[in-house]
């Protein structure tokens, strides 16, 4: 009974390991643990490009159980407004010291360039800027573009380690931008953890991207028992699908990778395609919802002609429901029209 037991567990765990769709990740990479008949985990520090390649490391799959652990973040404090191209510098002082309020421009200005100083030379490798109700279309940090990981109305741009007491950003957005927080962090190192189970001549593999999904936990503190991995080189995954839509629009410049839209309408400029929203919040995303801008989560359709009862118009149901009074008005002007021609003819 107990064998059975054992064998249910593995079967479940293996089923489990084959349920990950590995071709929606773009990348792969090869881990070596580096340990002698160990019984545990072993771990590897996030690198750079993972970090980034993996919207900070949402989307990650290892053939084994593992885990994160993130990286402490210390705030980078002191930080002031020594210019601005907008006047109001009152107003971005509050951004950068953290206060509840945010400062918004408009049309004309398409591009807002600050200059931020602090009294000492500092080290930082995060910019997380909050935005509200806004579209940031670039960045860059004197005039250097970082990687751009958006989150909502977050944004947290990336760089290698910068050591500096002098910082020109320059933002490009269009019609509005409402600036809540700009903060400046110095990030800890990211590990990741997998188990290892007396397996360390085994080569096992991560895959990672934009998409595919996170399979992982985070830890709140260390895995007492651990060796050293090694991370092998960048990847292109063999198995990964570039259209996972076949739209022809390329999964890393769709803006709805799952759902067909080679038009990539996006009402909205949010950076969603309209087919992947839900305009109405009725639970139905727009491609299904047979009524977009009104809310009917039934879906209800009288007369099956596609358009929801909450959008369609009581006048077109009624022509709809009712087709042969169409059929007998045709029939009434061609008899006019003869009966007409008819009388001029033998007049």
């Amino acid at each position: 009974m107990k064998k059975l037991f054992v064998f249910v567990i593995a079967l479940l765990c293996f089923n489990s390991v084959l349920a990950i769709d590995v071709s929606q990740f773009r990348y792969e990479r090869d881990i070596n643990p580096g340990c002698q008949n160990f019984i545990g985990y072993s771990t590897f520090v996030v690198d750079n490009d993972l970090l980034m390649k993996s919207n900070n490391l949402n989307n990650i799959y290892i053939d084994s159980e593992y885990n994160i652990k993130k990286g402490d973040e210390n705030q980078i404090k002191d930080w002031y407004v020594a210019d601005s191209n907008v006047n109001d510098l009152d107003s971005l002082k509050k951004v950068v010291d953290g206060s509840s309020t945010y400062y918004a421009l408009e049309r004309p200005y398409d591009e807002f360039s600050l200059e931020l100083k602090n009294p000492n030379e500092v080290r930082f490798d995060k910019i997380v800027l909050n935005l509200e109700d806004s579209e940031l279309l670039s960045v860059e940090l004197n005039g250097q573009k970082p990687t751009v990981i958006k989150n909502g109305f977050e944004y947290t741009l990336i760089f290698d380690k910068i050591s500096s007491n002098d910082v020109k950003l320059s933002i490009k957005f269009s019609n509005i931008i409402k600036i809540s927080e700009i903060a400046f962090f110095e990030k800890g190192k990211d590990s990741i953890y997998f188990f290892v189970n007396n397996e360390c001549n085994r080569t096992f593999k991560m895959h990672y991207g934009n998409f595919g999904g996170e399979n992982s936990s985070y830890l709140s503190h260390d895995i007492t028992t651990t060796f050293n991995a090694v991370l092998g080189t960048e990847k292109i995954n063999p198995s990964y699908i570039l259209d996972f839509d076949n739209d022809t629009v390329e999964n890393e410049r769709d803006n709805c990778p799952f759902l067909e839209n080679a038009e990539q309408k996006d009402i909205n400029y949010n950076g969603i395609g309209d087919n992947c929203e839900d305009f109405d919040r009725d639970g139905i995303l727009n491609s299904k919802d047979n009524c977009i801008e009104n809310w009917n989560y039934d879906q209800k359709d009288s007369d099956t002609d596609g358009i929801g009862d909450a959008c369609d118009k009581v006048d077109d149901r009624f022509t709809e429901q009712n087709k042969w009074l169409f059929y007998v008005g045709a029939v009434l002007i061609v008899g006019l029209f003869f009966f007409m021609a008819y009388k001029m003819f033998f007049k």
